[in-house]
């Protein structure tokens, strides 16, 4: 059997969910055979499609022993250590990925938000510097050093990066994105709502552009203030993209328009769904709340006492500040104000402690505490 017919056997049986015959396939390929190096990168695969992390490390370090080296199996080796949190590896991995196909920006991308995600921002400017410049073309790595700057509430900066790029960029799905969140930023709601609508054809080319743009267009209108137009759009989000936090959107407008059983139903539908992460809690704050509002107190107690629980068992390293604001809010509905007594001195600790030095993120820092001590009325 030819690698490229295995393969795509194997593609369609991962495609309908059956493993084991993926497997099987795999196993009619015997050792001696000199495909069999491949075969052990496709066995890799397969146990990376079932989320079998070790498994899939394991034979992919075996076809490379095996003599088979090629970008795929780096890469796909890094995923499976990023699933694992074993960051610094899948780092040296997508690298070497990268030295063997450097036509692809996606390693790059890769490394870029593994040093996101570990606060290393100097070092994801770099890679974003590298891909600027050997991907000029692509807006790829422009996309990631803008994120970063609006996500740290650079706002000027952001679109003083931004603005230059305009002509080059200017057909671009994520650069007009980029271009409308600035705007948002800057309080020009409506000016990025319209500036995103006049381009949507732009956003027609993949699923993931068209979700991008719905989703912007949802948060817009909301702020705006247009609830029936952005109903619409949180509805087919959550109904048909099975976006959780659309439908926590969809419980916000529910409640504005006075919706509250449609409201109880979206939250639950949310926390059958959802892993015990922030839409989750947010879900199971906003039923408490509603809860409350309907003066139905046995039932909220048990949805305080649930969302309590569900917060200790979240590590203290994976709690943000917007589980830490739902705390505060559970504790302010239940009349518990000397929890956020306890619980904000050591957020503050952590929030500092992160912005060190910088100004910048001192000065963002600052603000995050003074609307948590207000949130809890201290």
């Amino acid at each position: 059997m030819v690698r490229a017919e295995l393969f795509k056997q194997v593609e369609d049986r991962l495609s309908e969910g059956r493993v084991e015959e993926a497997l099987a396939l795999t196993d009619q390929i015997p050792a001696d055979d000199t495909d069999y190096k491949f075969v052990l990168f496709l066995k890799g695969n397969i146990y990376l499609w079932n989320e079998e992390y070790d498994q899939a490390q394991s034979y992919y370090r075996q076809a490379l022993s095996n003599g088979f080296k090629a970008g795929d199996l780096y890469y796909n080796w890094a995923v499976a250590e990023m699933e694992l949190s074993h960051y610094e590896n899948a780092e040296e991995l997508y690298r070497q990925a990268f030295e063997l196909a450097p036509e692809d920006i996606a390693p790059l991308s890769q490394i870029a938000q593994i040093r996101l995600w570990r606060k290393e921002f100097k070092g994801a400017e770099a890679v974003f510097e590298e891909m600027m410049e050997k991907f000029p073309e692509k807006y790829e790595g422009f996309h990631f050093l803008a994120d970063m700057l609006i996500g740290s509430d650079n706002i000027e900066e952001a679109e003083a990066f931004l603005l230059p790029l305009e002509e080059q960029f200017s057909g671009n799905a994520v650069y007009v994105y980029d271009r409308s969140r600035v705007m948002s930023a800057k309080d020009q709601k409506e000016e990025a709502f319209y500036y995103l609508k006049e381009r949507s054809h732009l956003f027609q080319g993949s699923d993931n552009h068209r979700y991008m743009y719905k989703k912007a267009c949802g948060r817009l209108l909301m702020q705006i203030g247009d609830l029936n137009s952005a109903m619409p759009i949180w509805v087919d989000l959550f109904e048909n993209d099975g976006d959780h936090e659309a439908g926590t959107y969809l419980i916000s407008g529910a409640v504005s328009a006075g919706e509250y059983e449609l409201a109880l139903e979206t939250a639950d539908r949310i926390m059958a769904d959802a892993a015990h992460g922030k839409d989750y809690l947010l879900a199971l704050y906003f039923k408490a709340v509603l809860l409350e509002v309907l003066g139905r107190e046995e039932e909220r107690q048990k949805a305080v006492e649930l969302f309590e629980n569900t917060v200790r068992s979240i590590s203290d390293i994976e709690k943000d500040i917007e589980i830490v604001s739902l705390q505060v809010g559970v504790n302010m509905l239940c009349g518990k104000k000397e929890k956020s007594e306890v619980l904000l001195p050591e957020i503050e600790k952590r929030l500092m402690e992160h912005a060190g030095n910088d100004a910048g993120e001192v000065e963002q820092a600052q603000k995050i505490i003074a609307t948590l001590r207000e949130q809890a009325g201290l």
